[in-house]
C-alpha cells in the first residue's frame, strides 16, 4: 500500500492520493517509509495539510543544503575540475531545492586528480574518513562528501566514461561543474540499478526526479549499460519498494554479485 502511494506522488498524481496521504500521515510506519524514500521534505510542500508531520524533514533539508552551500562556494576554488552530481545537482531543478533531501554530497573527479582534490578538501576543513573502491569519503560540517572517480564499483559497470562526463557538464563557477540533464539522467539510471541490489535499495524519489529530467528533454548518454539500466528502471513497480535497508546477509551479497555480473555479461 505505501509503495503505491509514494509511486503516485512521485509520478505527480497528487489528486488521486491526497486523502490517503493525509490519513496515513498519522501512522508512524508510513512516516518512516516516506523518510526512507527521501520524500519527507517534498511532502511538506506538496501537502500543506500535513506539513507539521514533516517539519523535521524540512528543517533537516534546510540544514544540509546550508552546509552544501558553504562547501559549494569553496569548491569554486578547487585546483582541479570537480563535478557535483546526484542530489545536490538535480535538486537545483526542483521548484524549491529544499524539496530534495540530500543525505550526502557526491562529487566526481578524474582519477589522476583525486590526491590534489583531497589536499584541497582537507585545507578547507573537510575530514578524510575512509576509502572504498571508486570513491574517497569525507565529512564537512557533518555532511558526508563522497568523491567518486567512477559511478559504480565492481562488479557493476557504470557505462559512463570520462569522455561522457566531460562532454556533458556545465561550469558553475571556477572549477565547479554540474552535469547537464542528459548526464544526470544517465547517472540516475545506473545508480538506481546498482542500489536496488545493495543495502541502500531503490528510493521512490528517483521516479520524481526522472519525471523532472524527462520534462526538460533529457536523454541518456553512454552505451549499452546505460540503456539497459534505463529499461530496467521502467520495470520497477511499487510493490518492489522496501521500507528499510537490505540486510548484509550471504544471500543478499550473492544477489548483489549476480546482478552485477548480469549487467557485465549483457543479460539485462
Amino acid at each position: 500500500m505505501y509503495g503505491e502511494v509514494l509511486y503516485a506522488v512521485a509520478k505527480g498524481n497528487l489528486r488521486a492520493v491526497r486523502a490517503e496521504v493525509i490519513r496515513l500521515a498519522e501512522r508512524p510506519d508510513f512516516v518512516r517509509w516516506v523518510r526512507f524514500h527521501q520524500m519527507g521534505s517534498l511532502l511538506y510542500d506538496l501537502f500543506p495539510e500535513i506539513s507539521g508531520t514533516f517539519l523535521l524533514d524540512r528543517a533537516t533539508a534546510m540544514s544540509r543544503w546550508g552546509v552544501w552551500g558553504r562547501l559549494r562556494e569553496k569548491l569554486k576554488d578547487s585546483p582541479v575540475p570537480v563535478v557535483a552530481f546526484k542530489g545536490v545537482a538535480v535538486g537545483e531543478l526542483y521548484p524549491n531545492r529544499l524539496q530534495r533531501f540530500i543525505s550526502d554530497a557526491d562529487l566526481w573527479v578524474r582519477r589522476e586528480d583525486l590526491d590534489r582534490v583531497t589536499e584541497f578538501l582537507k585545507g578547507v576543513g573537510a575530514r578524510w574518513v575512509m576509502d572504498v573502491p571508486g570513491q574517497r569519503i569525507f565529512r564537512y560540517e557533518g555532511l558526508p562528501v563522497e568523491v567518486h572517480t567512477a559511478f559504480t564499483r565492481f562488479p557493476y559497470p557504470s557505462g559512463i566514461g570520462e569522455g561522457d562526463v566531460l562532454r556533458h557538464i556545465r561550469r558553475v563557477e571556477g572549477n565547479l561543474f554540474f552535469p547537464d540533464c542528459d548526464l544526470s539522467l544517465s547517472i540516475l539510471y545506473v545508480h538506481a540499478y546498482k542500489s536496488m541490489y545493495v543495502r541502500t535499495s531503490f528510493k521512490a524519489i528517483w521516479w520524481h526526479e526522472e519525471r523532472i529530467l524527462l520534462k526538460r528533454g533529457a536523454k541518456p548518454v553512454g552505451g549499452r549499460v546505460v540503456r539497459a539500466s534505463a529499461r530496467w528502471f521502467s520495470s520497477v513497480k511499487p510493490e518492489m519498494l522496501r521500507g528499510d535497508y537490505l540486510e548484509d546477509s550471504p544471500k543478499n551479497r550473492l544477489m548483489y554479485l549476480w546482478h552485477g555480473l548480469r549487467m557485465l555479461l549483457g543479460l539485462v
